[in-house]
């Protein structure tokens, strides 16, 4: 969704530590996380440290001395009081994504105390890994009473965070993918007529969040690039959700919507093109059930029963340190290759037809490297491109950060109104808003060049005439956003003449073009 950007109420994140489990503080109900009230700590589990990584080796078949590490755990109820686990509400703790034995125990059912143990053999691993940690009142074994069905008016306390890698990794490709068929529309048609329109209306693919065994509940949902998390309905979790946890929301700014709800650790699955179903381990998702807008959007209309089903893949995407979805543990399409059990390349290339999960190869594209994140550990900073009006007055051409955003079809500039180059800018009524709402639009017939990467070097470029009747990469119309930061949402009609890789394990996105 166009220059979407999730956030939620406030989380904390501290300095990275060193040679142990990653263990993150993620606020995710409602209060000032740094005003220090118990209520900044409702229906959340705490680890501390707050962040630390384990000591592995670079290379695959590369060993350590094995270590143990322990980790401090802690539930807090609605109220952000602590809870002290017992037989009866246990204080679950689970290692996801990790090859066998490389972290022992998997899980721990934490019955007294806070402390929880583990051993680290030392063994190489590929990717970043997930720890999860839920109070599960009444459970046993892993299954929720029926008392506990729907979690109670009072919620139930959830957390999770990455765990890291201390030394970077060698940028070793596995194998395996997932396929994902893309839908088209409701008369189906050739294989080039589904791709056509699904990149002029939306990637969607059948998933359903909330059920072990996913068959006969998949539903279409919407892909964007533009955002970070997995939002659903909360009348449409399966019973396998764990949760309500704390209040959460995400909002849109491009449209305005904000999407408010409750966070529950739930399993997301896929439909493959060729039939079979696969799945997440359970991952912090957003059940929602209720729609407002925020100021300054007359499009956006309010809706006590929201059918928002989205998928949030994006990276680069969680904005402030008060965001709550962080990339790339929210990141359905990593948590997928993640459950693989390291068979498969975090990343994903997206077609018209078809969205591969995993990255086997990256041969036929033009790569552009991308910085790791300096906020968010495990993530990538925004790739970089450039937009110029090749028919105006020059130099005009303006660099910054880029997005490949399939959540829209249309695309957004973002550049301060004194820096816009003459008769590149018209100013009308807003697209679908009220008579006195005004917006600011490159007008039809102006040239624009887009490219992705350099300029004397780009990764990917083309250019286009805007008209309201776009044809192939062009957009329905570009309007201007007045912020600092050069930026832009390209939208998803590139997809018309590239295809789109992006390559979570060694950052890289590329382009291959489309003949």
């Amino acid at each position: 969704m166009a220059q979407s950007r999730s956030f939620q109420e406030p989380s904390s994140r501290g300095p990275r530590g060193v040679a142990l489990l990653l263990a993150v503080v993620t606020v995710l109900g409602c209060g000032d996380a740094s005003s220090g009230e118990p209520g900044t700590l409702a229906n959340r589990v705490v680890f501390t440290p707050e962040r630390v990584v384990l000591d592995n080796p670079p290379s695959p078949g590369g060993a350590h001395e094995p270590a143990t590490f322990t980790v401090d755990v802690r539930a807090h109820d609605a109220a952000g009081r602590p809870i002290e686990p017992s037989e009866v509400r246990p204080l679950v703790v689970e290692v996801q994504g990790a090859p066998e034995g490389t972290i022992t125990p998997h899980r721990v059912r934490l019955t007294s105390g806070s402390a929880v143990t583990f051993r680290y053999d030392g063994a190489y691993f590929a990717d970043p890994l997930t720890v999860v940690a839920w109070l599960a009142d009444g459970e046993v074994d892993g299954t929720a009473s029926d008392d506990d069905e729907d979690g109670g008016d009072a919620g139930r306390p959830l957390g999770r965070a990455p765990v890291l890698q201390q030394n970077a990794v060698e940028c070793a490709r596995s194998t395996g993918r997932y396929t994902l068929r893309v839908l088209c529309g409701d008369d189906g048609g050739t294989v080039q007529e589904c791709a056509l329109h699904a990149i002029r209306h939306g990637l969607r693919v059948r998933a359903a969040v909330g059920w072990n065994d996913a068959s006969g509940h998949l539903a279409p949902f919407s892909v964007d690039t533009g955002s970070i998390g997995t939002v659903v309905p909360k009348k449409h979790l399966g019973p396998d959700a764990i949760g309500p946890g704390a209040p959460g929301r995400v909002y849109y700014d491009s449209s305005g919507r904000i999407f408010s709800g409750h966070y529950y650790l739930a399993p997301v699955s896929f439909e493959l093109e060729d039939g079979r179903i696969v799945k997440t381990a359970p991952m912090l998702v957003l059940g929602i059930d209720r729609l407002t807008c925020a100021d300054g959007h007359p499009r956006c209309r309010p809706n006590d029963d929201p059918e928002l089903h989205y998928l949030g893949v994006g990276f680069a995407r969680p904005g402030s340190a008060a965001e709550g979805f962080t990339s790339p543990t929210d990141s359905a399409f990593l948590r997928l290759a993640e459950a693989s059990g390291g068979d498969v390349t975090p990343g994903y290339v997206l077609t018209g037809r078809t969205i591969t999960v995993g990255v086997p190869s990256t041969d036929g594209y033009s790569l552009q490297a991308l910085a790791p994140s300096p906020t968010t550990p495990g993530d990538w900073s925004s790739a970089r491109g450039c937009f110029a009006f090749p028919e105006l007055a020059q130099p005009n051409q303006f660099c910054g950060n880029f997005l490949l955003d399939v959540g829209l079809t249309e695309m957004f500039l973002d550049l301060p109104p004194d820096q816009r180059p003459e008769r590149s800018s018209e100013v009308v009524r807003c697209r679908g808003g009220s008579e006195d709402s005004r917006c600011a639009y490159v007008p039809d017939g102006r040239s624009v060049r887009i490219l992705a990467g350099t300029p004397g070097a780009p990764d990917m470029e083309y250019e286009f005439t805007t008209r309201r009747e776009p044809e192939g990469p062009a957009p329905p119309y570009v309007e201007w956003i007045d912020r600092k930061e050069t930026f832009m949402n390209v939208g998803r009609r590139p997809l018309f003449r590239f295809h789109y890789l992006f390559d979570a394990r060694c950052g890289n996105v590329g382009f291959a073009r489309v003949d």
